[in-house]
């Protein structure tokens, strides 16, 4: 399988209104048939630091770009700087997944984790956390296995949020094995390595 992102911006200089958040729009193909498509979404790089250098207040830019980034500030900034609890990353963007779906018949293979990961490794320099929303108690457990915590808990009225601190070691999503599954492998216990020395 393969991965295909595609982005659009501006090249005028960044302002409120546009520069400061690019969405990437990505395809997951088959390796020997490209019109075989597996997965597909979309993900926003929101760059933060930039629009505070620019002056910009982080609400407006979020606001301008959707009501669902706009949504995103009541829960992870208080004022112009992210969360204190969230600002751990190893930067000061955002990657925020709008959607990631993987085909009915491609599910349950962990396609969908492995699809983060690799965005991840691909867009998040720069970035203190990637967000995710989700809907179910299954979906928080299934990210879990990646490093994703709650951040806003879901409810019957509103989607919750999950994020990933990428100043930590996150897991690694590794080739799929004998059951055409890739795998998950969390990465070890600091206290464990201790107590191998």
């Amino acid at each position: 399988m393969r991965l295909k992102l595609t982005a659009e911006t501006s090249l005028l200089e960044p302002n409120v209104d546009h520069g400061f958040v690019t969405w990437w729009h990505f395809e997951v193909v088959g390796d020997d048939d490209p019109t075989l498509i597996v997965g597909h979404g979309r993900v926003a790089k929101i760059l933060t630091g930039q629009a505070l250098n620019y002056g910009q207040r982080i609400y407006d830019v979020l606001d301008a770009d959707s009501g669902e980034l706009e949504a995103l500030y009541a829960v992870y900034f208080k004022g112009k700087q992210a969360m204190p609890d969230l600002d751990e990353g190893a930067g000061s963007d955002i990657l925020y997944f709008d959607e990631l779906t993987v085909e009915s018949s491609w599910q349950n293979r962990n396609i969908d984790l492995a699809i983060a990961k690799r965005i991840e490794e691909m867009l998040g320099d720069g970035c203190a956390i990637i967000i995710l929303p989700y809907e179910t108690e299954q979906e928080a457990v299934h990210w879990g296995r990646m490093g994703f915590q709650v951040t806003q808990p879901t409810t019957e009225q509103e989607i919750g949020y999950l994020h990933l601190h990428l100043a930590m070691r996150t897991a690694r999503v590794v080739d799929p094995d004998r059951n055409d599954q890739f795998r998950v492998i969390p990465n070890p216990s600091p206290m464990r390595k201790a107590k191998q020395h």
